[in-house]
């Protein structure tokens, strides 16, 4: 592989054994003709300096939570649990599920029920699992080299070391990211067992998911966008995305007309939940 970067958050990454949480796999689609595209053959120093400042640009906002459904101090401690790395065009985002003595509470009350608490602790993890999907796909769609992402997010077993990342998580992720027909980062079944109790929000709306296959599953998918996002700002990215779609190919026209249909779906879904915020923020 061309390039590998790893950020450890913790050391316990470094320690023995599989860790149990949600894990990630993002793929960039069309990377390996990505030295033939005209924005890149006149210079190819734009990817490799993309991909060298995507580990400073993946750590923004990724405790950020804009539904306020997981507590701010959990989500705090996941993200210290956490570990991403870049293999070539492949980003892996490893999240632990164990944060230690952290008190989990719901509407102010202590979660007393240890199956409540534990429900609620691989929720939160897996929400820290998306927004990092999330800032991923938006570093990679910036210019200059803008890349599609796609990818999937499983829960399970993982060991997340500097030279190699294993484990049955890690197979149903890659093996789940090559099905979906669209650059699209879904949960796969494994993780969408435990996001039941996610309210249904703009970050990780619910979507028919279209497969190679020609069928689809319906599943959650994380959203690029969100609430501090402007109109502006949610049409550069949208054509951003769609632009590296290039090639007339059928096939790749097909996964082109899939995404779209689902960033346009999630751009509305922004839109409402920033109406509603903002009109709850009136009438305060």
């Amino acid at each position: 592989m061309a390039t590998r970067t790893k950020r450890n958050v913790v050391r316990r990454g470094d320690a023995p054994g599989m860790r149990t949480g949600a894990l990630a796999f993002i793929d960039a689609l069309g990377f390996k003709g990505i030295w033939r595209r005209n924005d890149v053959a006149k210079d190819p120093t734009k990817v490799l300096r993309k991909l060298h400042a995507i580990e400073s640009n993946l750590a923004e906002d990724m405790r950020y939570d804009h539904e306020g459904t997981i507590p701010k101090r959990v989500l705090d401690a996941l993200a210290r649990s956490m570990t991403v790395a870049l293999f070539s065009d492949t980003v892996v985002i490893a999240v632990d599920e164990d944060i230690g003595p952290v008190k989990l509470r719901h509407d102010g009350i202590a979660l007393r029920s240890p199956q409540m608490a534990s429900e609620m602790q691989r929720a939160a993890t897996l929400t820290v699992a998306c927004n990092m999907a999330r800032n991923v796909i938006r570093a990679m769609a910036a210019r200059p080299a803008p890349l599609a992402m796609r990818g999937a997010i499983a829960w399970g077993e993982f060991a997340l070391r500097s030279s190699f990342v294993v484990g049955p998580a890690v197979d149903d992720a890659a093996e789940a990211a090559v099905l979906a027909d669209a650059a699209l980062v879904w949960l796969a079944p494994s993780a969408l067992a435990h996001a039941a109790i996610l309210p249904e929000s703009s970050s990780l709306p619910s979507w028919p998911v279209p497969m190679k296959s020609g069928s689809v599953f319906r599943s959650r998918c994380v959203s690029p966008f969100d609430l501090k996002m402007t109109a502006a700002e949610t049409v550069r990215l949208t054509r951003s995305i769609l632009k590296t779609f290039g090639p007339l190919r059928v096939d790749i026209q097909i996964k082109r007309q899939n995404t779209q249909l689902f960033l346009e779906r999630a751009a509305q879904l922004a839109r409402v939940a920033d109406s509603r915020v903002r009109s709850g923020a009136g009438a305060g």
